[in-house]
């Protein structure tokens, strides 16, 4: 009986330690599947240095595309040309920084899940994607901003364009140009006399506003004086019964003289 008991022990014993380097085996085999993570930081740190040499380089071509008159109103062949090397490189650089940006997305994933594996690195990781953000935003406010400006310049080309026909229409379109330019100056004249009008509306009514809030003080103010002192209440109570008794009075005695002449006539 001693001896069974102790063999049931030591087969527990010796079958305990053995799943411990069986698991870390299938840990090591998972993590060995893919790339380490150092190799995947290694890559990450090569990118970002990539991806930031190539922002400063598309921020300048974005500013010299800004500050390029030329390129806003193209009117000579030579800095046409100039205006389309530089929107042939804008384009170029955005190209590559939307392959570097999806790469480096993808590594930080992968990134990811070896953390999620082994549970550590979570601030470094932390770190890359910060990293990451930060170059999206700076990538899509400049993209943006050039990509309005061609819309703008566009609009304006569009502009100078009708104009140029226009001019060289003949008396016909520059009669019709001169027609649409009147009627814009009156309906401006329009909007204008309307926006007076509702400024003097606005005007009268904070004025109207004013005099009702002071009205209702006034009133607010006579009603509390007439209940702090009731005294001056029965008093102009009492002087209203005065005045009307008097009046009473007087009306009784001019009546009486009234009849009293009447009598002294006809008699």
């Amino acid at each position: 009986m001693m001896s069974g008991t102790r063999s049931v022990s030591s087969t527990v014993t010796t079958s305990l330690p053995s799943s411990g380097p069986k698991r870390m085996m299938q840990q090591k085999a998972a993590i060995s599947s893919g790339p380490t993570w150092e190799e995947l930081r290694k890559e990450a740190r090569s990118l970002e240095n990539e991806i930031d040499y190539k922002l400063i380089n598309f921020s300048k071509v974005a500013a010299s595309l800004k500050d390029d008159d030329s390129y806003s109103f193209p009117g000579d062949k030579q800095p046409l040309m100039s205006a389309a090397n530089k929107s042939e490189n804008f384009e170029k650089l955005s190209m590559e920084l939307d392959g570097l940006l999806s790469r480096l997305s993808d590594v930080n994933e992968q990134m990811a899940s070896c953390v999620s594996s082994s549970g550590a690195f979570n601030h470094t990781l932390q770190r890359h994607r910060e990293i990451l953000q930060d170059y999206n935003a700076d990538y899509s406010k400049t993209k943006s901003n050039i990509q309005s400006m061609r819309q703008r310049q566009e609009l304006l080309g569009t502009v100078e364009r009708d104009l140029q026909s226009f001019r060289s229409g003949g008396g016909s379109l520059n009669r019709r140009s001169e027609l649409l330019n009147k009627e814009q100056e009156h309906a401006r004249n329009a909007d204008r006399v309307a926006d007076e009008i509702i400024n003097m509306a606005s005007a009268t009514r904070d004025t109207l506003f004013q005099q009702r809030s002071t009205f209702k003080k006034v009133q607010s103010q006579v009603m509390e004086m007439t209940r702090k002192y009731p005294a001056i209440n029965n008093l102009l109570v009492k002087i209203n019964i005065r005045k009307r008794r008097d009046s009473i009075i007087i009306g009784a005695v001019i009546s009486l003289c009234t009849i009293f002449l009447i009598w002294y006539a006809i008699r």
